[in-house]
């Protein structure tokens, strides 16, 4: 039988799937003065978009919660956010903007790189955000912290300006129309005419998010 040549080896889905970027994993730990650890992953490349596949969007993220969780826990506050007693846990709520648009390689001659790191010195571009929360052994106090850091995560989702046409310009709080309707950063598929529009459509438009 003839070996194959380079040619006529196949290629696995996973290799070809494999492309990956280093993103930057900010840990913010509600601390005084408040801290932010900061370590970089790769996260394949396919995630970098506004419907990412959501089976790896959660193993990327549940792997790097992972990696990361024993020195969250050290850097955290050592008392429970909402009762004070010693805290047994950290919740860390991630806030994705893999998404997000960042600055034109071309724009004023910038290359790729150079880019890239202006967006990291504003704090912007692609990244992923985590939210720690200590917590002590109790479900109730648990339950308390995720609902602080839901209404944390809407004031973090800043309407983004939208790419597409003016198919479906109206917002989704209030229904009213026009140019100036700005994306959710968290999903981008939905418009909002302000801020106040958005805060007043979290509680229902979280759960399809995907945020957090």
């Amino acid at each position: 039988m003839s070996t194959p040549t380079p040619s006529q080896t196949p290629t696995s889905a996973a290799t070809a799937s494999s492309t990956t970027r280093s993103i930057p994993f900010h840990f913010l730990v509600s601390s005084n003065p408040p801290r932010k650890l900061t370590h970089h992953r790769d996260v394949p490349t396919s995630l970098l978009v506004p419907e990412p596949d959501p089976t790896l969007f959660v193993e990327t993220l549940t792997d790097a919660l992972a990696e990361s969780y024993e020195e969250c826990k050290d850097a955290a506050p050592k008392s429970c956010e909402v009762c004070a007693r010693v805290a047994d846990r950290v919740i860390q709520t991630p806030v994705s903007f893999l998404h997000v648009d960042e600055p034109a390689a071309n724009e004023a001659g910038r290359s790729d790189a150079q880019a890239e790191a202006q967006a990291l010195d504003h704090g912007l571009g692609k990244r992923v955000e985590l939210i720690l929360t200590p917590v002590c052994a109790s479900t109730e106090c648990a339950e308390l912290a995720r609902q602080r850091v839901r209404r944390v995560v809407e004031g973090m989702q800043e309407p983004q300006e939208p790419k597409e046409g003016p198919k479906d310009m109206r917002c989704r709080s209030c229904g009213k129309s026009g140019e100036t309707m700005k994306r959710c950063t968290g999903c981008g598929r939905v418009r909002y005419c302000g801020r106040e529009c958005q805060r007043r459509d979290w509680k229902r438009h979280r759960r399809e998010c995907g945020v957090v």
